[in-house]
């Protein structure tokens, strides 16, 4: 470690003027940029940034910072984020919602290794929502676990009650009308499907990593492993539920 024994200047000494401007209010001035990314792909709007900062990179002070200050018109977040932010700002209207696509990945290297725990995992899975599709009070005792252990992270109270979330995940997580109707299908991982437009969005950002490529990522998936559970639900006990914490034998 180098220390640095020269004296410093922080902002208590810099004061940073603005330059003279014909504007008599900041909201004639136009931020919105176009934005071509290197990769491929295309942006219109307002860039915000903010810093990987304790204080300064959460959504809270990005809210706190142009929401409330109306420096934005538009955000986009995922839930519960979007639902929190309309509860507290009765003005916000959704402009856009779409339901985006998730899914659970195994390496290669673990299901290889540990066969009967992958089938495991994806057998709690499966039983975990059939459990919260079953009954609404199953669903409420979950959002409820889920607000403890939101609370329990961020150290605040959740803006939305077990009802609200809910709903959510009905919309969400909880929306397919069948157990089969969590593996994915052919045209879900097809040229301009949803997910692969998300796929060229990410890769648009360089979130991907530059040794894969759609048609890598596409051969991944593999419904025979979830195919073998649901096929086989005494064996996998996928009706069996406790979800008290007692042990079932």
């Amino acid at each position: 470690m180098l220390l640095e024994q020269e004296i410093r200047l922080d902002f208590d000494d810099v004061l940073i003027r603005p330059k003279r401007s014909t504007l008599t209010s900041r909201s004639e001035v136009d931020i919105e940029r176009d934005i071509r990314f290197r990769n491929g792909g295309w942006f219109k709007g307002v860039p915000i940034l903010a810093a990987n900062m304790d204080t300064i990179g959460t959504f809270e002070m990005n809210k706190a910072l142009a929401l409330h200050n109306n420096e934005i018109d538009l955000f986009t977040a995922w839930e519960p984020i979007v639902a929190s932010s309309m509860k507290q700002h009765r003005g916000f209207h959704i402009t856009f919602q779409r339901i985006t696509t998730g899914y659970l990945y195994f390496s290669e290297a673990f299901v290889y290794d540990n066969p009967k725990l992958t089938n495991h995992i994806l057998a709690a899975v499966i039983r975990s929502i059939s459990w919260m599709k079953s009954d609404r009070k199953n669903l409420l005792t979950a959002c409820d676990w889920n607000i403890m252990a939101i609370e329990k992270l961020i150290g605040e109270k959740s803006i939305l009650n077990a009802s609200e979330i809910a709903e959510l995940a009905l919309q969400d997580i909880l929306v397919y009308r069948s157990k089969y109707s969590i593996v994915p299908k052919a045209e879900d991982i097809r040229t301009n499907s949803s997910l692969h437009k998300e796929y060229e969005f990410l890769a648009a950002l360089n979130k991907e990593k530059k040794n894969n490529n759609w048609e890598k990522m596409a051969k991944s998936f593999d419904n025979n492993l979830i195919n073998g559970i649901l096929e086989h639900p005494e064996e996998f006990r996928l009706n069996d539920y406790d979800m008290d914490g007692k042990v079932v034998e």
